[in-house]
This record gives structure tokens, C-alpha cells and sequence, in this order.
């Protein structure tokens, strides 16, 4: 009898270490790790902490979700996000220029030990590449035709620069499996907390949200101007992070604390864009409803479980926003204006389609677009509006050059 007894516990001790060897203790770390990071951001937008406590928060955040991604998925993290969140939390410190050089410094290095298969590139950069060299042939030549003010300057710079590391970080994307595009999202969405905070930390708690749900924090604020205070970055980082991590469940199972972190990252991103002030959060719940119905994801029930919640959310936001009588919200609802008005762009879309009528073909060159009364060419204002933006400063022919390529590129990817 004692003998059965001390199999039978001999039995158990060794049916407890087989389960305790059956754990992917990688992958269990990496989820605490990214729990522990979304943990952190969720604790700094209820308390909201001041000065460089909530800098430190934000950091944390994003180092331990940083530390569960492998050295590729960081590389192109720096190279696409990475420049203008590093560089914000640079200038807070009145340090210019260092942040965004650091970030593409540490992904090329990345990316270069991670020993990046640059061959399989190859085969798929001519035509990205061509269009680039297009597109900058094109600014070139419209900012010759342009104000040529430092604006100009800085906005030709800029874009080919932004431009070129987007079609190397997409690639990447593209040509390597190994590249996580969840976690890619997880580290966007922390990424505009990160920024949200720097911005909050440069204006030394001027700006004071009154809580995680008041919808235009920034731009409602005294302190505000579209010189100091990219919004549209913010928005533009966080709706990235949220398309990233719902395009990359679609043909993959996913475990539960895998749907949970993905809700909690998505209901971060969401507070992010609300503050903003850019009511971009209204444009996710059609683009996940398409996703749903077009890309037919494989775990049906756990894509409907971030719908739902993105559907949640939205409608709190609103009606959050109606009953403080929030201007950003209930701007969307008063039936006597026009969509241009609602969305507070009417001024600027009616100035670019007059600088349109003015030169069709040519456009007003780089940084040409001004708004009668109000500011002059190259002085930095432009229509909120991409396309409008081309047609008003390229011209019809600018436009045509940049775009059509980009069509048939996406026509031949999609053929394939």
C-alpha cells in the first residue's frame, strides 16, 4: 500500500514538471511584458501624472512592450514611427534633432544584426523605387515653381525622406514573415501615448485634459497651434497602431489574452485619437466592418469582439461628447451645415479649390497653397486635405505623374 502510494505521488510530480515543461515560456513572458507596458498607459491616462514622472510612465510603457519584439519588428518600428516619437520626447527636453536621428540610427542597426534577407528585396524594389524618384522629380520641380521659403524647403526634404523610409519599412513587412505586425501595432498605440505625453510635458501642464474621455484635449486648449502641436501626428501614430493590429489577426488564430491585450491596446489608441481632437476614431468602426465582411478573417468571433468594442467605444465617445456639448462633437450633428463645416475644413478645402481654378496644370508650386486673408504662399497652412493638396500645388500633371503609378502598382500587387 505504501509502495502504490509513493508511485502514485512519483506519478504526479512527474505529470506536474511535463506541464511545466509544455509552457512556451518565451511567449509567456513576452505577453507579461506587453500586458505590463498596456498596463502602465492605461494607469497614465487615468492619473494623468505631470511633469517628467508621466515621461518616465510613458517610457516604461513602451520599453516593456519594446522587449517583446524581435530585433526585425523593432527595426522597422524605428524607421516608421520610431523618428517623430523620439524626436518629440527630444524636443520636450529642448534637444532638437537628436531623437529622430537616434530612432533611424538603432533600426538600421537592427535590422543589419538581424541579418535581414536584403536579397529577397531585390526582386520587388525597382518599381517602389521608380515611383519614388517620379514623385521626387515632381516636388522638385514644383517647388522651383513654388515660394521656395523654408516651408518649401523643409516640406521636400521631409516628405521624400518619410517617404523612402515607408517603402523600406513596408517591404520589410512584406518580404519577411518574421516581422510581428501585432506587435508593430502594440508598439504604434504606445507610441502615441508616448508623444501625447511629450507634447503635454514641452507646455509644462498648460494643457490639462479634465478626463480620458474629453474629446479634443489638445487643439480645444488655449495653448494650442497647428505649429507647436501635430495633432495630426498623434492621430496619424495611433490609427497606424490600431490598422496594424486588426490587419494582422486576420488569418491567424489567436489565444484569449491575445483578444484581451488586443482590446486594451485598442481602447488606448482610442483615448489617444479622441484627445487629439481629429475624430479619426469615427473612420475605424467602417474600416473594421469592411475588414469583416471583405477579408472574411479566420477567428470570426474574436474579430467581432473587436468590432464590438470599437463600436463601444465610439458611441461613448459621442455621447460623451453631446452631453458636454463638446464643439468637436456636436459640430457633427447640427444638420443646417454643409460636411466641409462639420468637420471644420470648409475654409480650407474653398481656398485650395480657388488656388486649383487659378493654375489647373501646373499648380502653385511647393508650399504654394494660402488662404485669402489669412496667410500667404509658403507660409505653412495647407487644405486638410491630401488630394486637394496635390491638385492645388502640383497641378492636374503633378497629380497624374504621382498617382497613376501608384494604381497600377497596387493592381499589379493585387494580380499576384
Amino acid at each position: 500500500m505504501h509502495n502504490y502510494t509513493f508511485k502514485n505521488k512519483n506519478r504526479e510530480t512527474y505529470q506536474i514538471i511535463q506541464s511545466y515543461k509544455s509552457i512556451n515560456w518565451p511567449h509567456t513572458f513576452q505577453y507579461l511584458f506587453q500586458f505590463f507596458g498596456l498596463a502602465l498607459a492605461i494607469f497614465y491616462f487615468l492619473f494623468s501624472p505631470s511633469g517628467k514622472f508621466g515621461i518616465f510612465l510613458t517610457l516604461s510603457s513602451l520599453i516593456a512592450v519594446s522587449l517583446s519584439a524581435n530585433k526585425k519588428t523593432l527595426g522597422v518600428y524605428l524607421l516608421l514611427l520610431g523618428p517623430p516619437v523620439f524626436g518629440a520626447i527630444f524636443q520636450s527636453f529642448n534637444i532638437k534633432y537628436v531623437g529622430a536621428a537616434l530612432s533611424l540610427s538603432l533600426g538600421f542597426i537592427l535590422l543589419f544584426i538581424s541579418k535581414s534577407k536584403y536579397s529577397a528585396l531585390k526582386a520587388c524594389w525597382r518599381s517602389p523605387i521608380a515611383w519614388l524618384l517620379l514623385t521626387v522629380i515632381v516636388l522638385s520641380v514644383s517647388y522651383f515653381l513654388g515660394p521656395q521659403t523654408e516651408y518649401s524647403q523643409k516640406k521636400l526634404i521631409f516628405f521624400t525622406l518619410n517617404l523612402l523610409l515607408t517603402i523600406v519599412a513596408i517591404l520589410l513587412i512584406v518580404k519577411h514573415s518574421d516581422v510581428d505586425i501585432w506587435k508593430l501595432g502594440l508598439l504604434g498605440i504606445i507610441s502615441s501615448v508616448v508623444y501625447y505625453c511629450a507634447i503635454l510635458y514641452s507646455f509644462q501642464d498648460v494643457i490639462v485634459p479634465q478626463n480620458i474621455w474629453f474629446t479634443g484635449a489638445l487643439r480645444i486648449s488655449s495653448a494650442f497651434s497647428e505649429t507647436a502641436i501635430a495633432t495630426n501626428t498623434i492621430a496619424l501614430i495611433s490609427s497606424s497602431g490600431i490598422v496594424f493590429l486588426l490587419s494582422s489577426i486576420l488569418d491567424k488564430k489567436s489565444s484569449n489574452l491575445k483578444i484581451t491585450l488586443s482590446i486594451f491596446a485598442v481602447f488606448i489608441g482610442y483615448i489617444v485619437l479622441n484627445a487629439a481632437g481629429q475624430r479619426l476614431f469615427l473612420t475605424i468602426p467602417p474600416i473594421a466592418a469592411l475588414t469583416l465582411i471583405l477579408c472574411r478573417p479566420i477567428k470570426k468571433k474574436f474579430y467581432r469582439i473587436i468590432f464590438s468594442v470599437i463600436i463601444t467605444l465610439s458611441v461613448f465617445i459621442v455621447w460623451s461628447g453631446l452631453q458636454s456639448e463638446n464643439r468637436w462633437i456636436v459640430s457633427l450633428f447640427q444638420s443646417d451645415r454643409a460636411f466641409s463645416e462639420k468637420i471644420n475644413s470648409s475654409i480650407n478645402w474653398n481656398a485650395a479649390v480657388s488656388r486649383i481654378q487659378e493654375e489647373p496644370l501646373l499648380g502653385h508650386g511647393l508650399g504654394g497653397y494660402y488662404i485669402d486673408g489669412f496667410s500667404y504662399p509658403g507660409s505653412g497652412t495647407y487644405p486638410h486635405n491630401l488630394f486637394l493638396e496635390l491638385l492645388c500645388e502640383t497641378g492636374v500633371i503633378g497629380t497624374i505623374l504621382i498617382l497613376i503609378p501608384v494604381l497600377f502598382l497596387l493592381l499589379s500587387t493585387k494580380n499576384k
